[in-house]
Protein backbone atom coordinates (compact mmCIF):
# COMPACT_ATOMS: atom_id res chain seq x y z
CA UNK A 1 0.00 0.00 0.00
CA UNK A 2 1.15 3.16 -0.99
CA UNK A 3 -0.42 6.11 1.63
CA UNK A 4 -0.12 9.49 0.37
CA UNK A 5 -3.42 11.18 2.22
CA UNK A 6 -2.68 14.64 2.62
CA UNK A 7 0.20 15.31 0.06
CA UNK A 8 0.50 18.42 -1.52
CA UNK A 9 0.29 16.82 -4.90
CA UNK A 10 -0.79 18.66 -7.84
CA UNK A 11 -0.13 16.13 -10.41
CA UNK A 12 0.89 12.29 -9.76
CA UNK A 13 2.48 10.44 -13.05
CA UNK A 14 4.51 7.32 -12.84
CA UNK A 15 5.52 7.29 -16.10
CA UNK A 16 8.62 8.18 -17.66
CA UNK A 17 8.81 11.16 -20.18
CA UNK A 18 5.57 12.81 -19.25
CA UNK A 19 6.24 16.19 -20.22
CA UNK A 20 5.27 19.13 -17.40
CA UNK A 21 4.96 22.49 -17.36
CA UNK A 22 8.03 23.83 -15.07
CA UNK A 23 6.98 25.84 -12.25
CA UNK A 24 5.52 25.64 -8.72
CA UNK A 25 4.29 22.43 -9.09
CA UNK A 26 5.15 19.20 -7.45
CA UNK A 27 5.51 15.88 -9.44
CA UNK A 28 6.31 12.34 -8.38
CA UNK A 29 8.46 11.30 -10.95
CA UNK A 30 9.00 7.57 -11.01
CA UNK A 31 12.56 7.72 -12.80
CA UNK A 32 14.03 5.28 -10.05
CA UNK A 33 14.36 1.94 -11.71
CA UNK A 34 13.92 -0.10 -8.16
CA UNK A 35 11.13 2.11 -7.43
CA UNK A 36 9.56 1.04 -9.99
CA UNK A 37 9.78 -2.57 -9.20
CA UNK A 38 8.52 -2.16 -6.17
CA UNK A 39 5.27 -0.22 -7.29
CA UNK A 40 4.46 -2.95 -9.99
CA UNK A 41 3.29 -4.58 -6.78
CA UNK A 42 1.56 -2.42 -5.47
CA UNK A 43 -2.35 -3.44 -4.75
CA UNK A 44 -3.92 -0.01 -2.89
CA UNK A 45 -2.98 3.50 -3.96
CA UNK A 46 -4.46 6.34 -1.34
CA UNK A 47 -4.03 10.05 -2.57
CA UNK A 48 -7.25 11.24 -0.36
CA UNK A 49 -7.54 14.67 1.10
CA UNK A 50 -4.74 15.77 -1.75
CA UNK A 51 -6.64 18.93 -1.68
CA UNK A 52 -4.45 20.59 -4.73
CA UNK A 53 -4.42 17.22 -6.81
CA UNK A 54 -5.44 18.13 -10.51
CA UNK A 55 -4.22 14.87 -12.16
CA UNK A 56 -3.24 11.17 -12.38
CA UNK A 57 -1.67 8.68 -14.56
CA UNK A 58 0.76 6.09 -15.62
CA UNK A 59 -1.56 3.40 -14.27
CA UNK A 60 -0.04 1.06 -16.45
CA UNK A 61 3.16 0.90 -13.97
CA UNK A 62 0.35 -0.35 -11.49
CA UNK A 63 -0.34 -3.84 -12.85
CA UNK A 64 -1.09 -5.19 -9.39
CA UNK A 65 -3.39 -2.31 -8.49
CA UNK A 66 -6.46 -3.29 -7.10
CA UNK A 67 -7.86 -0.07 -4.53
CA UNK A 68 -7.47 3.39 -6.02
CA UNK A 69 -8.72 6.15 -3.28
CA UNK A 70 -9.06 9.71 -3.86
CA UNK A 71 -11.64 10.55 -1.17
CA UNK A 72 -11.79 14.41 -0.65
CA UNK A 73 -9.39 15.05 -3.61
CA UNK A 74 -11.77 18.65 -4.37
CA UNK A 75 -9.57 19.86 -7.14
CA UNK A 76 -9.03 16.49 -9.00
CA UNK A 77 -10.04 16.82 -12.86
CA UNK A 78 -8.05 14.46 -14.82
CA UNK A 79 -7.93 10.75 -15.12
CA UNK A 80 -5.49 9.65 -16.96
CA UNK A 81 -6.67 6.99 -20.11
CA UNK A 82 -4.50 4.25 -19.32
CA UNK A 83 -6.82 3.46 -16.34
CA UNK A 84 -9.06 2.00 -19.18
CA UNK A 85 -6.11 -0.26 -20.03
CA UNK A 86 -6.26 -1.28 -16.49
CA UNK A 87 -8.69 -4.30 -16.08
CA UNK A 88 -7.31 -5.58 -12.32
CA UNK A 89 -8.81 -2.51 -10.39
CA UNK A 90 -11.93 -3.71 -7.97
CA UNK A 91 -12.23 -0.67 -6.00
CA UNK A 92 -12.60 2.99 -7.15
CA UNK A 93 -13.38 5.99 -4.17
CA UNK A 94 -14.54 9.46 -5.58
CA UNK A 95 -16.59 10.13 -2.63
CA UNK A 96 -16.63 14.11 -1.86
CA UNK A 97 -14.95 15.14 -5.37
CA UNK A 98 -16.00 17.98 -6.79
CA UNK A 99 -15.69 16.74 -10.19
CA UNK A 100 -16.71 13.28 -9.63
CA UNK A 101 -19.54 13.67 -12.61
CA UNK A 102 -16.65 14.17 -15.06
CA UNK A 103 -14.23 11.58 -13.84
CA UNK A 104 -17.48 9.01 -14.45
CA UNK A 105 -16.55 9.37 -18.25
CA UNK A 106 -13.15 7.60 -17.70
CA UNK A 107 -14.10 5.31 -14.81
CA UNK A 108 -17.02 4.09 -17.28
CA UNK A 109 -14.05 2.75 -19.39
CA UNK A 110 -12.65 0.89 -16.55
CA UNK A 111 -13.57 -2.93 -17.29
CA UNK A 112 -13.90 -4.98 -13.92
CA UNK A 113 -14.41 -2.59 -11.20
CA UNK A 114 -16.70 -4.11 -8.59
CA UNK A 115 -17.08 -0.87 -6.46
CA UNK A 116 -17.80 2.67 -6.82
CA UNK A 117 -18.20 4.94 -3.88
CA UNK A 118 -19.77 8.18 -5.14
CA UNK A 119 -20.82 9.82 -1.60
CA UNK A 120 -21.02 13.25 -1.54
CA UNK A 121 -20.61 14.11 -4.72
CA UNK A 122 -22.96 16.35 -6.08
CA UNK A 123 -24.57 14.28 -8.62
CA UNK A 124 -28.48 15.60 -8.61
CA UNK A 125 -27.49 18.45 -11.55
CA UNK A 126 -25.18 18.33 -14.38
CA UNK A 127 -23.89 21.22 -16.22
CA UNK A 128 -25.04 21.55 -20.07
CA UNK A 129 -21.27 21.22 -20.37
CA UNK A 130 -22.07 17.69 -21.07
CA UNK A 131 -23.93 18.82 -24.36
CA UNK A 132 -21.01 16.85 -26.78
CA UNK A 133 -21.21 13.60 -24.95
CA UNK A 134 -25.12 13.99 -24.87
CA UNK A 135 -25.20 14.60 -28.66
CA UNK A 136 -23.36 11.42 -29.21
CA UNK A 137 -25.92 9.89 -27.26
CA UNK A 138 -29.20 11.27 -29.13
CA UNK A 139 -27.22 10.20 -32.49
CA UNK A 140 -27.07 7.01 -31.74
CA UNK A 141 -30.25 6.62 -30.57
CA UNK A 142 -31.31 8.26 -33.72
CA UNK A 143 -32.65 11.37 -32.07
CA UNK A 144 -31.89 14.27 -34.86
CA UNK A 145 -29.73 17.35 -33.57
CA UNK A 146 -28.02 20.24 -35.98
CA UNK A 147 -25.65 23.38 -34.80
CA UNK A 148 -28.25 25.33 -34.32
CA UNK A 149 -29.79 23.96 -32.19
CA UNK A 150 -29.98 25.56 -28.63
CA UNK A 151 -28.90 24.62 -25.54
CA UNK A 152 -32.40 24.67 -23.86
CA UNK A 153 -33.57 22.47 -26.76
CA UNK A 154 -31.12 20.04 -25.73
CA UNK A 155 -32.15 19.90 -22.46
CA UNK A 156 -35.93 19.40 -23.37
CA UNK A 157 -35.00 16.54 -26.16
CA UNK A 158 -32.79 14.25 -23.84
CA UNK A 159 -34.64 11.52 -21.96
CA UNK A 160 -35.02 11.85 -18.60
CA UNK A 161 -31.37 10.96 -16.76
CA UNK A 162 -29.61 11.40 -19.78
CA UNK A 163 -28.33 14.89 -19.29
CA UNK A 164 -27.11 13.14 -16.06
CA UNK A 165 -23.35 11.38 -15.31
CA UNK A 166 -25.31 8.96 -13.89
CA UNK A 167 -25.24 7.38 -17.36
CA UNK A 168 -21.65 6.46 -16.95
CA UNK A 169 -22.24 4.40 -13.86
CA UNK A 170 -19.81 0.98 -15.21
CA UNK A 171 -22.13 -1.97 -16.14
CA UNK A 172 -19.68 -3.97 -14.02
CA UNK A 173 -20.92 -2.60 -10.41
CA UNK A 174 -21.13 -4.68 -7.73
CA UNK A 175 -21.35 -2.30 -5.03
CA UNK A 176 -22.54 1.51 -5.41
CA UNK A 177 -22.19 4.31 -2.95
CA UNK A 178 -24.60 6.94 -4.00
CA UNK A 179 -25.08 8.75 -0.33
CA UNK A 180 -25.43 11.94 0.45
CA UNK A 181 -25.22 13.01 -3.72
CA UNK A 182 -28.62 15.61 -3.40
CA UNK A 183 -30.29 13.03 -5.65
CA UNK A 184 -33.74 12.89 -6.47
CA UNK A 185 -36.45 10.34 -8.16
CA UNK A 186 -35.83 11.81 -11.09
CA UNK A 187 -31.71 12.24 -11.14
CA UNK A 188 -31.76 8.47 -12.75
CA UNK A 189 -32.11 7.44 -16.57
CA UNK A 190 -35.73 5.47 -16.43
CA UNK A 191 -33.38 2.74 -17.87
CA UNK A 192 -30.92 1.40 -15.72
CA UNK A 193 -30.47 -2.10 -16.95
CA UNK A 194 -27.21 -2.18 -17.54
CA UNK A 195 -26.45 -2.54 -13.89
CA UNK A 196 -27.81 -5.89 -13.59
CA UNK A 197 -24.79 -7.38 -11.56
CA UNK A 198 -25.31 -4.88 -8.59
CA UNK A 199 -25.71 -6.63 -5.45
CA UNK A 200 -24.84 -3.55 -2.73
CA UNK A 201 -26.90 -0.25 -3.51
CA UNK A 202 -26.91 2.85 -0.78
CA UNK A 203 -28.99 5.77 -1.34
CA UNK A 204 -28.99 7.09 2.07
CA UNK A 205 -28.99 11.22 2.92
CA UNK A 206 -30.76 12.32 -0.30
CA UNK A 207 -33.93 13.93 -1.95
CA UNK A 208 -36.14 10.87 -2.65
CA UNK A 209 -39.78 10.70 -1.96
CA UNK A 210 -40.48 7.11 -3.06
CA UNK A 211 -38.24 4.27 -4.08
CA UNK A 212 -36.84 4.65 -7.28
CA UNK A 213 -38.47 2.01 -10.21
CA UNK A 214 -35.39 1.34 -11.40
CA UNK A 215 -33.89 0.10 -8.40
CA UNK A 216 -37.16 -2.29 -8.53
CA UNK A 217 -35.83 -4.19 -11.34
CA UNK A 218 -32.56 -4.87 -10.37
CA UNK A 219 -32.75 -8.83 -9.75
CA UNK A 220 -29.68 -9.55 -8.16
CA UNK A 221 -29.42 -6.73 -5.23
CA UNK A 222 -29.31 -8.21 -2.00
CA UNK A 223 -28.44 -4.94 0.39
CA UNK A 224 -30.16 -1.45 0.09
CA UNK A 225 -29.98 1.47 2.06
CA UNK A 226 -32.60 4.15 1.47
CA UNK A 227 -32.16 5.92 4.87
CA UNK A 228 -32.34 9.59 6.17
CA UNK A 229 -34.23 10.86 2.88
CA UNK A 230 -36.26 13.07 4.76
CA UNK A 231 -39.22 13.06 1.76
CA UNK A 232 -39.26 9.73 1.63
CA UNK A 233 -43.06 9.06 1.85
CA UNK A 234 -43.24 5.77 0.49
CA UNK A 235 -41.23 2.42 -0.04
CA UNK A 236 -43.62 -0.16 -2.55
CA UNK A 237 -42.02 -3.33 -3.38
CA UNK A 238 -38.19 -3.42 -3.00
CA UNK A 239 -36.61 -6.07 -4.97
CA UNK A 240 -37.49 -9.45 -3.72
CA UNK A 241 -34.06 -10.77 -3.37
CA UNK A 242 -33.23 -8.03 -0.60
CA UNK A 243 -31.66 -9.75 2.27
CA UNK A 244 -30.98 -6.25 4.29
CA UNK A 245 -33.22 -3.20 3.80
CA UNK A 246 -32.45 0.28 5.54
CA UNK A 247 -34.74 2.67 5.80
CA UNK A 248 -36.61 5.45 7.98
CA UNK A 249 -39.91 7.83 7.98
CA UNK A 250 -39.20 11.02 9.60
CA UNK A 251 -43.45 11.39 8.46
CA UNK A 252 -46.04 8.76 8.13
CA UNK A 253 -44.30 6.90 5.15
CA UNK A 254 -45.59 3.45 4.56
CA UNK A 255 -43.85 0.52 2.72
CA UNK A 256 -45.23 -2.79 1.10
CA UNK A 257 -43.73 -5.63 0.39
CA UNK A 258 -44.13 -8.61 -1.86
CA UNK A 259 -45.73 -11.66 -0.15
CA UNK A 260 -43.10 -14.33 -1.55
CA UNK A 261 -39.93 -11.96 -0.18
CA UNK A 262 -37.07 -13.97 1.08
CA UNK A 263 -35.87 -13.18 4.53
CA UNK A 264 -34.98 -10.30 5.35
CA UNK A 265 -33.20 -7.61 8.15
CA UNK A 266 -34.76 -4.76 8.38
CA UNK A 267 -32.74 -1.89 9.48
CA UNK A 268 -34.69 1.43 10.11
CA UNK A 269 -35.91 4.08 12.34
CA UNK A 270 -39.58 4.78 13.20
CA UNK A 271 -41.53 5.96 15.53
CA UNK A 272 -43.12 4.03 17.74
CA UNK A 273 -45.69 1.10 16.68
CA UNK A 274 -45.49 2.52 13.22
CA UNK A 275 -44.10 -1.14 12.37
CA UNK A 276 -48.06 -1.61 11.63
CA UNK A 277 -47.59 -0.28 8.06
CA UNK A 278 -45.18 -2.51 6.50
CA UNK A 279 -47.77 -4.30 4.98
CA UNK A 280 -46.46 -7.69 3.61
CA UNK A 281 -45.03 -8.12 7.34
CA UNK A 282 -47.94 -6.52 9.14
CA UNK A 283 -51.60 -5.85 8.67
CA UNK A 284 -53.99 -3.66 10.63
CA UNK A 285 -57.23 -3.50 9.65
CA UNK A 286 -60.42 -1.75 11.34
CA UNK A 287 -62.59 -4.41 12.76
CA UNK A 288 -65.57 -2.49 11.02
CA UNK A 289 -63.71 -3.67 8.17
CA UNK A 290 -63.33 -7.04 8.76
CA UNK A 291 -65.38 -9.21 6.41
CA UNK A 292 -68.33 -11.25 8.36
CA UNK A 293 -66.38 -14.39 6.87
CA UNK A 294 -62.70 -13.88 7.54
CA UNK A 295 -64.52 -13.64 11.48
CA UNK A 296 -67.06 -16.77 10.62
CA UNK A 297 -63.59 -18.66 9.45
CA UNK A 298 -61.50 -17.18 12.48
CA UNK A 299 -64.35 -18.65 14.64
CA UNK A 300 -64.79 -15.50 15.92
CA UNK A 301 -68.48 -15.56 15.42
CA UNK A 302 -69.49 -13.79 18.66
CA UNK A 303 -67.75 -10.51 16.98
CA UNK A 304 -70.10 -10.64 13.75
CA UNK A 305 -72.50 -7.79 13.95
CA UNK A 306 -71.14 -6.42 16.93
CA UNK A 307 -71.02 -2.52 17.25
CA UNK A 308 -67.48 -1.95 18.14
CA UNK A 309 -67.87 1.55 18.70
CA UNK A 310 -69.12 0.34 22.38
CA UNK A 311 -65.77 -1.59 23.31
CA UNK A 312 -62.61 -0.05 21.62
CA UNK A 313 -59.59 0.18 24.26
CA UNK A 314 -58.91 3.19 23.95
CA UNK A 315 -60.85 6.97 23.69
CA UNK A 316 -60.04 7.97 20.39
CA UNK A 317 -58.84 4.65 18.71
CA UNK A 318 -60.83 1.90 17.39
CA UNK A 319 -61.17 -1.82 17.70
CA UNK A 320 -58.60 -3.32 15.52
CA UNK A 321 -57.44 -6.72 13.91
CA UNK A 322 -53.47 -6.85 13.20
CA UNK A 323 -52.45 -10.06 11.45
CA UNK A 324 -48.55 -11.08 11.18
CA UNK A 325 -46.63 -14.44 11.56
CA UNK A 326 -49.56 -15.88 10.69
CA UNK A 327 -51.58 -14.62 13.93
CA UNK A 328 -54.77 -12.53 14.15
CA UNK A 329 -54.97 -10.58 17.29
CA UNK A 330 -57.51 -7.61 18.89
CA UNK A 331 -57.98 -5.96 21.81
CA UNK A 332 -61.49 -4.65 23.02
CA UNK A 333 -63.02 -3.89 26.18
CA UNK A 334 -64.66 -6.90 28.37
CA UNK A 335 -64.17 -8.94 30.74
CA UNK A 336 -66.86 -12.16 29.60
CA UNK A 337 -65.53 -15.12 28.09
CA UNK A 338 -67.56 -16.00 24.84
CA UNK A 339 -69.39 -19.05 24.80
CA UNK A 340 -66.99 -20.10 21.65
CA UNK A 341 -63.89 -20.63 23.63
CA UNK A 342 -64.84 -23.85 25.09
CA UNK A 343 -62.48 -26.71 25.08
CA UNK A 344 -60.01 -25.59 27.56
CA UNK A 345 -60.36 -22.67 30.17
CA UNK A 346 -57.76 -21.87 33.13
CA UNK A 347 -56.73 -19.45 35.89
CA UNK A 348 -53.01 -19.10 36.46
CA UNK A 349 -49.83 -19.08 34.15
CA UNK A 350 -50.15 -22.32 32.08
CA UNK A 351 -51.88 -25.52 30.59
CA UNK A 352 -51.20 -28.32 28.73
CA UNK A 353 -53.64 -30.38 26.83
CA UNK A 354 -53.35 -33.34 23.99
CA UNK A 355 -55.34 -32.08 20.80
CA UNK A 356 -58.56 -34.12 20.73
CA UNK A 357 -59.09 -36.59 18.07
CA UNK A 358 -62.18 -35.00 14.98
CA UNK A 359 -62.96 -36.30 12.28
CA UNK A 360 -62.20 -32.53 10.56
CA UNK A 361 -58.87 -31.17 9.58
CA UNK A 362 -57.09 -28.87 12.36
CA UNK A 363 -56.70 -25.51 11.04
CA UNK A 364 -56.28 -23.08 13.48
CA UNK A 365 -56.21 -22.11 17.41
CA UNK A 366 -57.92 -19.41 19.25
CA UNK A 367 -56.29 -17.91 22.48
CA UNK A 368 -59.00 -15.86 25.00
CA UNK A 369 -57.46 -13.44 27.66
CA UNK A 370 -59.81 -11.56 30.06
CA UNK A 371 -57.16 -8.89 32.14
CA UNK A 372 -59.10 -6.88 34.82
CA UNK A 373 -56.53 -4.29 35.55
CA UNK A 374 -54.39 -3.77 38.93
CA UNK A 375 -53.24 -0.64 39.89
CA UNK A 376 -54.03 2.30 37.14
CA UNK A 377 -52.32 5.84 36.86
CA UNK A 378 -53.74 8.52 38.00
CA UNK A 379 -55.02 9.12 34.50
CA UNK A 380 -56.76 5.86 34.43
CA UNK A 381 -54.14 4.26 32.06
CA UNK A 382 -53.82 0.56 31.76
CA UNK A 383 -50.73 -0.92 30.06
CA UNK A 384 -51.68 -4.61 29.22
CA UNK A 385 -48.87 -6.98 28.23
CA UNK A 386 -48.86 -10.53 27.53
CA UNK A 387 -45.99 -12.87 26.12
CA UNK A 388 -47.52 -16.21 24.87
CA UNK A 389 -45.07 -19.35 24.77
CA UNK A 390 -46.90 -22.15 23.05
CA UNK A 391 -45.13 -25.57 22.61
CA UNK A 392 -45.65 -28.54 20.74
CA UNK A 393 -44.23 -31.07 22.67
CA UNK A 394 -45.05 -34.05 20.44
CA UNK A 395 -43.32 -32.32 17.09
CA UNK A 396 -40.61 -30.30 19.35
CA UNK A 397 -41.92 -26.79 18.13
CA UNK A 398 -41.74 -24.08 20.28
CA UNK A 399 -43.68 -20.43 19.18
CA UNK A 400 -43.42 -16.91 21.67
CA UNK A 401 -45.13 -14.11 20.91
CA UNK A 402 -45.23 -10.80 22.27
CA UNK A 403 -48.68 -8.61 22.67
CA UNK A 404 -49.07 -5.04 24.16
CA UNK A 405 -51.55 -2.59 24.36
CA UNK A 406 -52.44 0.72 25.80
CA UNK A 407 -55.24 1.63 27.28
CA UNK A 408 -57.47 3.79 28.54
CA UNK A 409 -60.54 2.36 29.93
CA UNK A 410 -61.46 3.01 33.74
CA UNK A 411 -61.73 -0.01 35.55
CA UNK A 412 -63.63 -2.14 33.09
CA UNK A 413 -61.68 -5.51 32.11
CA UNK A 414 -59.75 -6.12 28.76
CA UNK A 415 -59.98 -8.67 26.26
CA UNK A 416 -56.84 -10.48 24.00
CA UNK A 417 -58.19 -12.54 21.31
CA UNK A 418 -55.91 -14.00 19.00
CA UNK A 419 -56.24 -16.89 16.27
CA UNK A 420 -52.80 -19.56 14.66
CA UNK A 421 -53.15 -20.68 12.02
CA UNK A 422 -51.50 -23.73 12.23
CA UNK A 423 -51.46 -26.68 9.91
CA UNK A 424 -50.90 -30.37 9.88
CA UNK A 425 -47.15 -29.84 9.90
CA UNK A 426 -47.82 -27.60 13.30
CA UNK A 427 -50.58 -29.82 14.86
CA UNK A 428 -52.71 -32.59 14.31
CA UNK A 429 -54.70 -34.84 16.98
CA UNK A 430 -52.81 -36.55 19.39
CA UNK A 431 -49.66 -33.76 19.48
CA UNK A 432 -49.00 -33.09 23.53
CA UNK A 433 -49.64 -29.44 23.43
CA UNK A 434 -48.71 -26.58 26.18
CA UNK A 435 -49.51 -23.12 26.46
CA UNK A 436 -47.19 -20.30 28.94
CA UNK A 437 -48.89 -17.20 29.57
CA UNK A 438 -46.81 -14.22 31.21
CA UNK A 439 -48.28 -11.07 31.66
CA UNK A 440 -47.08 -8.01 34.04
CA UNK A 441 -50.49 -6.25 35.22
CA UNK A 442 -53.84 -7.44 35.86
CA UNK A 443 -54.87 -10.84 36.95
CA UNK A 444 -55.89 -12.93 33.98
CA UNK A 445 -58.89 -16.27 32.87
CA UNK A 446 -57.63 -17.74 29.70
CA UNK A 447 -59.55 -19.86 27.06
CA UNK A 448 -58.38 -22.15 23.96
CA UNK A 449 -60.96 -23.40 21.38
CA UNK A 450 -60.03 -25.28 18.04
CA UNK A 451 -61.03 -24.34 14.61
CA UNK A 452 -61.41 -27.00 11.95
CA UNK A 453 -62.02 -26.81 8.10
CA UNK A 454 -65.05 -25.58 6.81
CA UNK A 455 -65.48 -22.78 4.13
CA UNK A 456 -61.80 -20.80 4.33
CA UNK A 457 -61.65 -17.33 3.89
CA UNK A 458 -58.61 -16.87 4.55
CA UNK A 459 -56.89 -17.38 1.21
CA UNK A 460 -55.57 -13.87 1.23
CA UNK A 461 -53.87 -14.22 4.83
CA UNK A 462 -51.96 -17.76 4.30
CA UNK A 463 -50.74 -16.39 0.85
CA UNK A 464 -48.23 -14.76 3.05
CA UNK A 465 -44.62 -16.16 3.29
CA UNK A 466 -43.14 -14.97 6.69
CA UNK A 467 -46.18 -16.99 8.53
CA UNK A 468 -46.73 -20.06 10.56
CA UNK A 469 -46.05 -22.98 8.08
CA UNK A 470 -44.59 -20.77 6.30
CA UNK A 471 -40.60 -19.46 6.14
CA UNK A 472 -39.96 -18.12 10.03
CA UNK A 473 -36.44 -19.21 9.50
CA UNK A 474 -35.21 -16.09 10.56
CA UNK A 475 -37.05 -16.13 13.85
CA UNK A 476 -35.97 -19.55 14.70
CA UNK A 477 -33.56 -19.50 17.91
CA UNK A 478 -30.67 -21.82 18.59
CA UNK A 479 -33.24 -24.55 19.75
CA UNK A 480 -34.40 -26.35 17.56
CA UNK A 481 -38.22 -25.99 16.45
CA UNK A 482 -38.34 -22.79 18.28
CA UNK A 483 -39.19 -19.67 16.83
CA UNK A 484 -39.31 -16.50 18.69
CA UNK A 485 -42.06 -14.13 17.05
CA UNK A 486 -41.05 -10.36 18.28
CA UNK A 487 -42.93 -7.78 17.13
CA UNK A 488 -42.00 -5.13 18.80
CA UNK A 489 -38.51 -5.57 17.09
CA UNK A 490 -40.26 -3.66 14.23
CA UNK A 491 -40.42 -0.70 17.08
CA UNK A 492 -37.31 1.05 15.66
CA UNK A 493 -37.12 3.62 18.61
CA UNK A 494 -36.26 2.28 21.34
CA UNK A 495 -35.26 -1.64 22.98
CA UNK A 496 -37.44 -3.57 25.30
CA UNK A 497 -35.52 -5.84 27.76
CA UNK A 498 -38.10 -7.74 29.43
CA UNK A 499 -36.05 -8.74 32.79
CA UNK A 500 -38.89 -10.39 34.73
CA UNK A 501 -38.89 -12.67 31.23
CA UNK A 502 -35.50 -13.57 30.37
CA UNK A 503 -32.29 -14.46 31.42
CA UNK A 504 -29.54 -12.34 30.53
CA UNK A 505 -27.38 -11.50 27.88
CA UNK A 506 -29.85 -11.96 25.08
CA UNK A 507 -29.60 -10.18 21.63
CA UNK A 508 -30.56 -10.61 18.16
CA UNK A 509 -28.37 -11.65 15.64
CA UNK A 510 -28.45 -9.04 12.52
CA UNK A 511 -26.85 -5.74 11.33
CA UNK A 512 -27.40 -2.83 13.63
CA UNK A 513 -25.41 0.11 12.28
CA UNK A 514 -27.48 2.38 13.90
CA UNK A 515 -28.77 3.56 17.63
CA UNK A 516 -32.50 4.08 16.29
CA UNK A 517 -32.47 0.41 14.47
CA UNK A 518 -34.58 -3.03 14.05
CA UNK A 519 -34.08 -6.52 13.02
CA UNK A 520 -35.84 -9.22 12.06
CA UNK A 521 -33.40 -12.03 12.67
CA UNK A 522 -32.35 -15.09 15.06
CA UNK A 523 -32.84 -14.83 18.59
CA UNK A 524 -29.86 -16.72 20.70
CA UNK A 525 -30.44 -18.53 24.03
CA UNK A 526 -33.89 -17.15 24.26
CA UNK A 527 -35.96 -18.64 27.74
CA UNK A 528 -38.74 -18.00 29.91
CA UNK A 529 -38.20 -18.02 33.56
CA UNK A 530 -41.22 -20.24 35.14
Amino acid sequence: MLDMSYSNLESFDMSDGNPQQPGTRQKLSGSCSKSKRLLRSLKILNLSFCEQLRSIGGFFEFPALERLILSNCSSLIEVCESIEQYDGLDLIDLSYCNNAGKLLRMINKVKNVKILNLDGCNLGETPIEMRNDVEEKLNRNNIGMNSQTSSSAIVEAIPRGFNSYLIYLPSSLVCLQLQDCKLSNESFPEDMSSLSMLKELYLDRNLFVSLPNWVRSLSRLEILGIGKNDRLESLEHPPPTLKDLIFDFDGYGEATFNREMSPILLTCRMATYDWEKFEGICKKEDMEDVEEKVLLSLGWSHLVNLDFTKIQPTESGSVEMVYEFGIFSTWYVGKEMPDCISDRRWKGSSISFTIPSSPCNLRGLNFFCVITPGKLTNYGDFLTSLYLKISNITKMCTWIYPALKYSRVSREGITYLSHWMFGKKEMEDGDQITIFVSDFYGRRECGVSFVYDEDDGLGYYKSWNHIIGGDLSPFQTTTPGEYHLHRNRFNGGYHINYVGEYKHNHFLVGLLPQPHAFVISKVTNTSFVE
